[in-house]
């Protein structure tokens, strides 16, 4: 069983909605383009919510995430449901981020008051680009039209609170093209961006088709990376992590919890959690989830995270956010004359204590964790 001590910690929560009408072309994550399944799927993710809370009877919550798949593409009743069971079973924060993706192609009004009305106060809306012709590759089911009609009715049902999703390094792309998309984007004034770079990885049709895609070339794609930056914080989006940026005020709380390390409770099949120093998660195996009984018993790859694993994490995890980590994270590592090289080109800086990357170095973030990691003294 698990602990049901009070603590002070406030936690997260995630919930995975493995659904979609249609994966896209560089998807990998886990979803079924079929929402036959949805509502015993629904059923099972209240299950489990009940069941957690039974067993975790004072755990207090300050944020929600609902990501897939695509969330927007189940009924809204189902999210209701769900939202009725986590308002039963946890101390949910007046002041609680509780985001939702969404597919421009999958909502309408009566689905966003729905979602205001279940306390959902953040959205996130997949963009990824304003041309049509790069959307068409990337096998989305929206052109660019269709996503401002679906900006603007989010808007007019109340979400002030909105981040836009935008993919750089993708088929047909170039500088000019990435301009065109992000000056679209920041003149819709969303709260928040999120830019992320392709990655193709094996078993997506991109995979299959690598050598025939129109893909810019490397040196292009790092250029995207600094353009991205430089126009996006010339209108006040401030970078706060690798591929994050917002207006004052509005980061994603809930994301920067898996940056700092705080405590999250996944649910749902493939979700992963990090709950009373363990990390666990549910087999990606939808009909299992729907059937399970024990849903405590059927958490894999469980991992104790001791006090030595958290000081890595800390340093791993704290190098993608560009406030970066206080020296004292490096104290178990030989690594001052590597630092010193990193600062010398440019990659990263020390101020007040502090070590961050530059956005020169967030480009090459993980190499440069990755040879800090190296040098761990030997115990």
């Amino acid at each position: 069983m698990l602990n049901s001590k009070k603590d002070n910690e406030k936690r997260g929560i995630y919930i995975h909605i493995p659904f979609c009408y249609k994966k896209c072309n560089y998807c990998d994550f886990y979803s079924l383009p079929s929402l036959s399944l949805a509502k015993n799927y629904t059923d099972a993710l209240c299950r489990s919510i009940n069941e957690f809370g039974k067993q975790n009877k004072i755990i207090e919550i300050d944020s929600i995430f609902i990501g897939g798949g695509t969330p927007s593409a189940i009924d809204e009743g189902m999210i209701g449901a769900i939202f009725n069971e986590l308002y039963k079973n946890f101390d949910i924060d007046s002041n609680c981020e509780i985001s939702i993706e969404a597919n421009p192609a999958t909502v309408d009004e009566s689905k966003l008051l729905a979602y205001r009305s279940f306390g959902i106060n953040r959205i996130s809306f997949g963009m990824q680009s304003a041309i049509d012709e790069e959307l068409k590759i990337l096998g989305r089911m929206h052109n660019y039209k269709d996503f401002v009609s679906s900006y603007d009715l989010a808007r007019k049902c109340g979400f002030e609170n909105i981040n836009i999703d935008v993919m750089t390094g993708i088929p047909l792309q170039n500088e000019a093209s990435l301009r065109k998309t992000l000056e679209s984007v920041v003149s819709l004034d969303p709260a928040h961006i999120s830019v992320y770079m392709l990655k193709i990885e094996p078993g997506t049709p991109f995979y299959r088709d690598i050598d025939s895609l129109p893909l810019p070339d490397e040196d292009s794609v790092c250029e995207m990376y600094f353009t991205t930056e430089e126009l996006l914080s010339s209108y006040g989006f401030e970078q706060y992590e690798i591929s994050n940026f917002a207006k004052k005020g509005f980061e994603c709380s809930h994301n920067i919890k898996y940056w700092q390390g705080t405590e999250y409770v996944g649910f749902g099949t493939g979700a992963h959690s990090y709950f009373r120093s363990e990390r666990y998660s549910y087999k990606k195996d939808i009909d299992g989830y729907i059937n399970c009984k024990d849903f405590y018993g059927y958490r894999t790859d469980i991992q104790y995270i001791d006090e030595n694993e958290k000081e890595r994490e800390k340093l791993i995890f704290g190098l993608r956010m560009k406030k970066g980590i206080e020296l004292s994270c490096l104290k178990n590592y030989d690594c001052k004359d590597k630092i010193e090289m990193y600062e010398k080109n440019g990659y990263c800086i020390i101020k007040n204590n502090r070590l961050s990357l530059t956005v020169k170095g967030m480009l090459i973030s993980n190499y440069i964790i990755s040879d800090i990691l190296l040098q761990e003294k030997k115990q």
